[in-house]
């Protein structure tokens, strides 16, 4: 189980990632992670 400071450096870092992407490559992204979320 992450700690409060993990889960938010973790975000963050998942945030940062996600901002480089262009839209094509967001819509990739939200689709993997649905299926991977259940």
């Amino acid at each position: 189980m992450l700690g409060t400071g993990e889960r938010a450096r973790l975000l963050t870092d998942i945030h940062r990632t996600l901002s480089r992407l262009n839209n094509d490559q967001i819509d990739r992204a939200a689709k993997m992670l649905k299926a991977f979320a259940g």
